[in-house]
Order: structure tokens, then sequence, then C-alpha cells
């Protein structure tokens, strides 16, 4: 489990599914860059503090891996989706 306060591995990903949302959205808005270095940052985060969480860690590997797009990208675009993803995650706890 994570450290003090930080214990909770569905609520990361919930973080993580919403910054997905707002970086691929299709609007432009200033505050794309911000979220983009966010979630690279969550995504750390969980790969860090919740090892365990062996689905969360996958769907995340899977979401980031270049086989899954339509291969219609720049390379510029290839090495962003390593690291924000190539789409939204819609992650639910039930």
């Amino acid at each position: 489990m994570g450290p003090p306060g930080v214990a909770d591995p569905y609520a990361q990903m919930g973080v993580i599914s919403e910054l997905t949302v707002l970086v691929h959205a299709r609007t432009d808005d200033s505050r794309r860059e911000a979220w983009k270095a966010r979630l690279i940052q969550e995504i750390a985060r969980m790969e860090k503090d919740f090892p365990e969480e062996k689905q969360a860690l996958l769907l995340l590997k899977i979401v980031r891996d270049p086989k899954e797009t339509n291969g219609k990208l720049t390379p510029a675009e290839l090495e962003e989706g390593k690291r924000i993803g190539f789409g939204v995650i819609r992650e639910k706890y039930r």
C-alpha cells in the first residue's frame, strides 16, 4: 500500500482517468500542458506507490503502447503518447 495519506489506488486511478479526459479533449486549452505534466506525475506515482495493483498498472501500460494506435501519428505524437497515453481511461471502482 502507498504512503500514509495516499493509501487508495482507486482514487489514484480516478485522478489519472480524469486527467486523461482533460489532456485528450479536442479543445485548445491553455491549461493542457499543465494537465499533461500532472498526468505524467500521477502515472509515475501510481507505479511507485501501488506496485501490487497489477490490473491498473497493466491498463496504464496498454494505454501508452504505440501498438494500440492507428499508426498515423508523427514521431513527436508517438513520443508524447508513450508518456501520457494514446486515449482516455475510464476507470470505475465498483
